[in-house]
């Protein structure tokens, strides 16, 4: 049983419990359950703040991210562009996730399809950068601290 079968199996008990202690309707229940089911994106972040990271950004801006259809975008509120999000799972990024997952919308046919040329390159690249310490694969939450505490 893969994550994306997981994520369709239900619990009366968990459901009945956190809905009558958030004091939720049926309603807002759904909304929550449907945001926890939800797959999170891929997010990174380039390791420092100096010239090196600045490169390495640069570098993936103009050799990588042309050769995309899905586009990977900036963290708003990381500073210097050096937070980024990829809006697709890990598993899709991976080329493991079932029909219908992966990207919403016009791109959900998509993720059934092989992983692209240029999308195997990218992750290869993610993981080749990733051990090689120039950049943290990190959840966007966990990026707010470091940033509060300076």
């Amino acid at each position: 049983m893969g994550a994306s079968d997981l994520r369709g199996v239900t619990n009366d008990a968990f459901s009945a419990y956190y809905k009558q202690q958030l004091g939720l309707t049926d309603q807002e229940w759904s909304a929550l359950e449907a945001c926890l089911r939800s797959p999170l994106p891929v997010t990174w972040r380039f390791s420092g703040n100096d010239e090196r990271a600045i490169s390495l950004r640069a570098s993936m801006e103009q050799s990588l991210l042309p050769l995309l259809n899905e586009q990977p975008t900036s963290l708003p509120w990381y500073p210097d562009r050096l937070g980024w999000q990829f809006g697709v799972s890990r598993a899709w990024l991976r080329g493991k996730d079932r029909p219908g997952e992966g990207p919403e919308g016009p791109e959900a046919a998509a993720a059934a399809a092989p992983r692209s040329t240029s999308i195997k390159a990218f992750h290869a690249w993610l993981l080749r950068e990733s051990s090689l310490g120039n950049l943290q694969r990190q959840e966007a939450v966990s990026m707010v601290p470091p940033l509060l505490l300076d």
